[in-house]
């Protein structure tokens, strides 16, 4: 079963809970503290008690939901180019053994394709250090 990317689009509250929630907590912040917090839940595309859950009770500790979706967003994003570019490969492989001749694009094609290749390697790396 394949995972569509709108199950990954963000929102920015949580979703409701069945059993609703019964406890509230207040945490004071200084203006500092309240300007990154603000900061770091409009990057993410959360609200700020979404962001502090999130950071707070998530079990892998480098990374919170919200970053996990954006990450599978950037994903499928690669996976498209990756797709487009393997389909551009085809259609000049076909010409070529069709014809006999390969055609004058073929190479800025290719070279275009491993530079893709190239970064999409080095974010996996950036994300994996």
């Amino acid at each position: 079963m394949s995972v569509s990317e709108s199950q990954f689009e963000a929102r920015r509250r949580r979703a409701n809970a069945d059993e609703g929630r019964k406890h509230r907590h207040v945490v004071r912040v200084t203006p500092v503290e309240e300007a990154k917090l603000l900061r770091l839940a409009e990057e993410q595309k959360v609200s700020v008690p979404r962001l502090l859950m999130e950071s707070t009770l998530n079990t892998d500790r480098n990374m919170t939901v919200t970053e996990k979706r954006q990450i599978l967003a950037e994903l499928f994003a690669m996976k498209r180019l990756v797709g487009a570019i393997s389909v551009n490969v085809n259609q000049l492989a076909a010409h070529a053994n069709a014809t006999g001749e390969v055609r004058s694009e073929a190479a800025a094609t290719t070279a275009q394709a491993r530079i893709a290749i190239a970064k999409i390697v080095d974010w996996i790396e950036d994300q994996t250090t």
